[in-house]
């Protein structure tokens, strides 16, 4: 099971002007670029984890007049990382398909 008793923000940087290479697929396919991106540094059980935020446009609407579409993800830069982004869709997916 996940350790979530020691769950803390270390660091975290801005990076407006370096896109995310998912940000950089995404804008060739022809879908708006974030306006703005931060790496958080989480502490998570003792060990130090990356994780990629994309901040874009949302739709607004007459209820919602500021809208904002957060894409947060763990880096995939290390097998800890990429197991993390796979888990996440599975377990969501499996949830769904079973109720």
């Amino acid at each position: 099971p996940e350790c979530l008793s020691g769950l803390r923000l270390l660091r975290f940087q801005g990076k407006p002007d370096e896109p995310t290479p998912k940000a950089r697929a995404r804008a060739l396919v022809g879908y708006s670029p974030p306006f703005d991106r931060h790496d958080w540094v989480i502490s998570r059980c003792g060990k130090e984890v990356t994780y990629l935020i994309d901040f874009y446009n949302g739709r607004r609407t007459a209820a919602a007049p500021v809208a904002i579409h957060i894409d947060a993800r763990p880096a995939g830069d290390d097998l800890q990382g990429m197991w993390d982004r796979v888990r996440m869709p599975v377990m969501r997916w499996w949830k769904d398909a079973t109720g």
